[in-house]
């Protein structure tokens, strides 16, 4: 599944045009074509604080104040359960590993459009080579994702070992 997250979050980049950090959700909102209507399995208020239709084109709130890294992971995160899921509820009857699984998808696809592979991969290097060190919270503020997040991406594509030592 894995692979697929990867395969279908590239493709969905690749397609919406997005060649630099940080990632533009409009645009990615607007190539799914999620901009004009709410999908029927975003709650009206998950949809009204991420979107805000005007003149036919997709607008952040944050447009109007400054979105947070965690509005923005959010959004990544249920654009994941549109594309990975389709959209389909997870019933009631479902058990609490399905979930787990279903909400650990989403996330995988979050870190995916958030900060691609190789996005990060050259990011890093360019402050290897600079710096010799990678500072976290530096590539956070430039990808607009939270420290934590990119500290554990940074680990999962094999470019921070170590404990990380500084702000908390």
């Amino acid at each position: 599944m894995e692979k697929f997250i990867e395969k279908r979050a590239k493709t969905i980049l690749r397609a919406a045009d997005i060649k630099a950090a940080p990632v533009d959700l409009e645009r990615v909102l607007a190539y799914l074509r999620l901009h004009h209507e709410r999908p029927w399995h975003l709650s009206s208020d998950v949809w009204e604080g991420l979107t805000r239709p005007k003149r036919g084109r997709t607008r952040l709130t944050g447009q109007e104040r400054r979105i947070t890294s965690r509005e923005r992971w959010r959004l990544a995160h249920e654009i994941g359960h549109h594309v990975i899921h389709a959209g389909a509820p997870v019933g009631r009857e479902a058990g609490q590993w399905q979930k787990n699984e279903i909400e650990h998808e989403a996330d995988l696809f979050a870190a995916e459009i958030l900060m691609p592979a190789s996005l990060v991969e050259k990011a890093a290097k360019a402050v290897e080579k600079d710096h010799h060190t990678i500072d976290v919270e530096d590539m956070a503020r430039s990808f607009k994702v939270g420290r934590q997040e990119m500290e554990k991406r940074l680990r999962q594509l094999g470019l921070l070992r170590g404990e990380i030592l500084g702000r908390m």
